[in-house]
């Protein structure tokens, strides 16, 4: 009940003649109810202004609040974006003075607005810091680099007089490019000559690295205490310490040597004098000269014996005298002096090379230790190459950071790695490789141009064409502008070398589109094919490269196709009723066999018998393990048809298991089918997969999968 009705009951009540004794309570109760009630709207009334007084004052309040702290943010934001402009000013300022000459070409160029806007498809401005070749070429900046032990933690700059750092690496040999799988491969190296690769990369050394850096000193005492806790265990070792194999201290990759961190040096040419050079030492004048000096190398170094130059051209340059040493006269600088840690460190990991490279005992005697260092830096740098094409990648834009770190030091440590060695050793290396592309040097044992993949000749001549500057009595090599034009010189021999093996191996297709006579291709063509015809004259009367051409069957043709592993079908069921027609070829009894397929090479092999074993110096190994060392180095992937399971192997006595690409309708492999799901194949497992064995990291998988799975150790991989 509300007031209102309470009021309306007494008013009624007043009027009831029974109550008459009441009525004076009656009327005094309504007084003192109208009382209340104005003073209650008297009340309500003052609460009402004064509150409504109050939420404005508390409104104005609030306002000048928000006022304040937008002004103090907007404040703040013009304090940051001085301070960010400020840093911009700095960061400009600093690429100006680091490229200066880049800027004061542009800056000379701005005022041509025209000209410039006409001519967009051709570059107005030689940028000199992309040019990576040649006497135009960038200076190589050299940063301060302080690397940090990942055993000890301290930090050490990167010097060459200071004590050695190493980056931890895995030195293996691998099929990963050849042309002719499966095609033999001799499993020791005592008698082979690595100088020269073979055109179709049947094998080669490859070096990766995990990217951790450790103090030379610090890793030989983590080597000893490994090899000591070693001797404590019971268990089988997760790897051959004997071989000098061991995992990184961080990530637990599976490494077995360390390459020395040697420092970039700094290389600045002078561009008048490049410019004045280039009048002087053409592409003819230098190979004139460097014939010169080989011919007096010949003369001193083998008298009384055979020469190793059959033929020289003689264009009547003077004195030979004279000639011997003119080669200097183009620039020379003294060698560089490293510290005594980075040459005990580069003759260590020279050695690994070429103990694993070719399968032999150590022997830092062997005159083919700088041969397998050019190897492994030639075919490195193919894989990593042929990786990225594969990925869709750019050459060298898109390297992982371990690859980059990996590929600079293993090319430091090859240029560092020629001063340890014989110079006149070396001298007579690069004689051999020059003999490939200088059409008037020949030795006895000159390969055709046809049987010998030139990358590997380019790497190597670059690396030890300093040595032609080595004489008895003084210990020089070329200067920044002589290795300029030596490098570009070389490449373009290197290049028509290579123009002429693509044209001779090329297939017969239909005619090329036609090219107008007067454009820039048809003009760059003819001039190019005018001095390649100087030169080509002596390599196509090569009588071993016509008989070469005449056995079409072991002909390389360009470019090399791209390897990959096996198409499998969708449906796995088409691999079930293809291992129920596996017979095994040296069994005629109808006993259960454990059919696998190589991922290599599709081949399907009798797994885990005794009749298909083999003998491999005096030991037992099994089907699985023999196709390995021979289809992929002693690295290889296997699919086990009946259990539906992938191994990867490596050696004789390593391998894991990894997931199988086939997946039923949940996503979920069937290892051993024993669900009997329907399988289909996943692209990108099978993906996944290829990538581990384009990135050699199949040793990487076995060594992680079995340092968490010791349950591996149970299983003979030697008979698989």
């Amino acid at each position: 009940m509300n007031a209102q009705n309470i009021q309306m009951l007494l008013e009624n009540l007043k009027g009831i003649p029974q109550l008459e004794g009441q009525k004076d309570m009656i009327t005094w109760i309504l007084q003192m109810f109208d009382t209340v009630k104005r003073l209650r709207e008297k009340s309500c009334l003052i609460v009402a202004t004064t509150s409504g007084s109050e939420s404005m004052k508390n409104d104005e309040i609030t306002y000048d609040k928000e006022k304040a702290e937008r002004k103090r943010k907007a404040e703040a934001a013009r304090l940051h974006r001085q301070k960010i402009m400020a840093q911009m000013s700095a960061l400009q300022k600093n690429f100006i003075e680091t490229h200066k000459l880049m800027y004061d070409s542009t800056s000379e160029m701005s005022g041509k607005e025209d000209s410039i806007m006409e001519e967009e498809s051709t570059p107005a401005v030689s940028d000199y810091s992309r040019i990576a070749l040649g006497p135009k070429r960038g200076p190589s900046v050299t940063e301060k680099e302080v690397l940090t032990c990942i055993l000890c933690q301290e930090e050490q700059e990167v010097k060459i007089e200071n004590n050695a750092m190493v980056l931890s690496a895995c030195v293996q040999k691998s099929t990963a490019l050849t042309q002719h799988r499966g095609k033999p491969i001799e499993l020791s190296g005592e008698t082979l000559d690595p100088l020269f690769m073979d055109p179709d990369l049947a094998y080669g050394t490859y070096t990766g690295s995990c990217g951790h850096v450790m103090h030379a000193v610090c890793w030989q005492k983590y080597f000893e205490a490994v090899q000591l806790s070693s001797q404590q265990r019971i268990h089988a070792e997760l790897f051959d310490l004997e071989n000098g194999e061991y995992l990184c201290p961080l990530c637990k990759s599976l490494c077995n040597t360390v390459i020395p961190i040697i420092p970039l040096q700094p290389q600045r040419i002078n561009s008048e004098s490049a410019e004045a050079l280039a009048q002087l030492l053409t592409l003819e004048r230098w190979m004139q000269t460097l014939l010169a000096r080989i011919s007096g190398y010949n003369m001193k170094h083998a008298k009384g014996e055979h020469s190793i130059i059959s033929v020289l051209f003689d264009q009547g340059l003077g004195d030979a005298t004279f000639e011997f040493h003119s080669i200097l006269s183009f620039g020379v600088q003294s060698p560089i002096k490293y510290s005594t840690s980075i040459k005990e460190m580069v003759v260590l990991f020279a050695t690994t090379i070429y103990r694993i490279g070719l399968k032999v005992p150590p022997d830092e005697m062997d005159p083919r230790i700088p041969m397998m260092t050019w190897s492994t830096c030639a075919f490195t740098i193919q894989a990593i190459e042929n990786l990225l094409g594969d990925e869709g990648k750019p050459l060298f834009g898109a390297l992982q950071n371990r690859q980059h770190n990996g590929l600079k030091a293993l090319m430091q440590f090859a240029i560092a790695q020629r001063g340890t060695c014989s110079q006149v050793l070396i001298q007579k290396h690069l004689i051999r490789l020059l003999s490939v592309v200088l059409p008037n040097l020949k030795s006895e044992d000159t390969p055709c141009l046809l049987s010998v993949d030139l990358f590997h000749v380019l790497v190597g001549a670059v690396l030890a064409f300093p040595s032609l500057y080595w004489d008895d009595n003084v210990d020089l090599q070329p200067s920044s502008i002589s290795s300029s034009y030596n490098h570009l010189y070389l490449f373009h021999l290197v290049t028509m070398a290579h123009m002429l093996q693509i044209l001779l191996t090329i297939d017969t297709g239909p005619p090329l589109a036609h090219v107008q006579e007067e454009s820039e291709e048809a003009r760059s063509a003819s001039s190019f094919l005018a001095e390649v015809s100087q030169y080509t004259n002596g390599w196509c009367a090569d009588p071993a490269l016509l008989n070469c051409l005449k056995q079409k069957s072991t002909i390389v043709r360009y470019p090399r196709k791209r390897n990959s592993l096996i198409e499998l079908p969708d449906d796995y069921s088409c691999l079930l009723n293809q291992a129920s027609h596996f017979r095994c070829p040296r069994s005629a009894d109808d006993e259960r066999k454990h059919p696998v397929l190589c991922l290599f090479c599709g081949a399907i092999l009798c797994s885990q018998n005794i009749c298909c074993q083999e003998v491999v110096n005096g030991e037992e190994v099994g089907a699985c393990i023999f196709h390995a060392l021979h289809c992929g180095a002693g690295v290889c992937i296997f699919l086990k048809i009946r259990e539906c399971r992938v191994v990867l192997v490596e050696g004789k006595a390593r391998g894991c298991a990894y997931p199988a690409p086939y997946l039923d309708e949940y996503g979920e492999t069937d290892p051993g089918l024993k669900r009997g799901n329907p399988l289909h194949l996943s692209r990108e497992r099978y993906r996944k997969l290829h990538s581990v064995w384009r990135q050699h990291c199949i040793i990487e998988e076995i060594a992680r999968s079995q340092e968490t799975n010791q349950m591996s150790f149970g299983f003979n991989w030697q008979s698989l």
